[in-house]
């Protein structure tokens, strides 16, 4: 039943529960933002948003959020808009209002009724290659199926 030879995954950071970066409703910004700790959107983005080795990293997306891009984060929580493709290592929450156009790349996914994904979901392992994920590489790259 268990098998011994097998490691255990590493436990996720928990995400940090402060905002350290905000783009503003009236704010429209387009290009690549890279970030640390907490990042809330109620704003526009037009780029791709990373989060920079930080595996507490935490995007926050409000329901008049609107993100057009990648986004390549650790943690997420999702109520606005997106369209684009998200790699989220760890756990992605989509909330009621939210709406997804685009591949999900999650390990962990939490789903409100209401909310809208229209792509493909991709589930990381949990032993897999969630770290890589996040940097830029796709996970499903190097596989002999």
């Amino acid at each position: 039943m268990f098998k011994k030879d097998q490691p255990n995954p590493t436990p996720a950071a928990e995400p940090t529960s402060k905002v350290d970066s905000l783009i503003g409703r009236d704010m429209e910004v387009t290009g690549d933002i890279r970030f640390r700790g907490g990042m809330h959107v109620d704003g526009r983005i037009i780029g791709t948003l990373k989060a920079e080795d930080d595996p507490a990293a935490l995007l926050t997306i409000s329901e008049h959020g609107h993100v057009e891009g990648e986004i390549r984060v650790p943690h997420m929580h999702i109520n606005g808009s997106m369209k684009g493709n998200i790699h989220c290592g760890e756990k992605l929450v989509v909330l009621d209002k939210a709406s997804i156009e685009g591949e999900v790349h999650y390990r962990l996914l939490e789903i409100a009724v209401g909310a809208e994904i229209n792509g493909q979901l991709v589930h990381l392992d949990a032993n897999g290659p969630a770290k890589s994920s996040i940097e830029g590489e796709d996970p499903g790259e190097n596989t002999d199926e």
